[in-house]
């Protein structure tokens, strides 16, 4: 069969787009590729910011003879009352070692540490007592004050596993936006406001009072606020 050149130049884009539809479609079936198009797009799903709960726990240290609770221990129980009431959720237990040398003295102890507490602003209703059977290899175990509170995080570490240089799919690296999402689950004051939205405040009485005066008689009801640029702080440097 005789060669023609200009049949094979017309139909050469033809053979080309073939043979890169069958290469397309070997990696479509392949795994990788595949677990790779199931990868969320956005950030948010690839790296969510779970919420849990997780135990705070401080340790009150109690030896057999010791006469009373030091001010050193005093100001931690009340640091971690402080904490408990700013986020804790239930029960602040005080967890008092049994069948150690020091357990007489823990029980004396455990209702100090109930009173410092109560001092400090816990209520009683909130604070639980209760023994724990303590490592026969401590000698003096000391009491364990645990609360639980809600956290919010990212249920997994940030890696940067993606080859950035060698991509076809003009999308986000996988772990695009994790340090983001780790920084704010870590700042946030109160991991319940991921999950739904704070009520609003009351409104002014006074403030609403004000505007229906204005606007029953005719007056422009805004609030006119200082030209924040005007004024003088400081008259040093400006000679005179």
């Amino acid at each position: 069969m005789p060669f023609h050149p200009g049949k094979f130049a017309a139909m050469a884009p033809c053979l080309i787009m073939a043979v890169l539809s069958l290469g397309v479609a070997g990696c479509a079936r392949s795994p990788e590729f595949k677990a790779l198009l199931d990868q969320p797009v956005d950030y948010d799903k690839r790296h969510p910011i779970l919420l849990t709960r997780s135990t705070q726990s401080a340790a009150v240290a109690v030896g057999p003879y010791a006469p009373a609770i030091t001010s050193l221990q005093r100001s931690a129980i009340e640091g971690f009352s402080q904490a408990f009431r700013n986020d804790g959720e239930g029960s602040l237990a005080i967890a008092v070692p049994s069948g150690a040398s020091n357990e007489t003295n823990a029980v004396r102890l455990a209702r100090d540490v109930r009173s410092i507490l109560q001092q400090s602003g816990v209520s009683q209703s909130a604070i639980v007592i209760k023994p724990y059977r303590a490592d026969a290899a401590v000698e003096t175990p000391p009491i364990l004050l645990t609360y639980n509170r809600l956290t919010a995080a990212v249920p997994h570490p940030c890696r940067v596993s993606d080859d950035l240089n060698s991509s076809v799919l003009n999308r986000q690296w996988e772990n695009f936006g994790c340090a983001g999402q780790t920084n704010l689950a870590a700042i946030i004051a109160n991991p319940n406001d991921l999950s739904r939205p704070r009520p609003l405040d009351k409104p002014s009485g006074g403030r609403r009072a004000v505007v229906l005066e204005k606007y029953r008689t005719g007056e422009d009801p805004k609030t006119n606020y200082r030209n924040p640029n005007a004024g003088t702080a400081s008259t040093i440097g400006q000679g005179g």
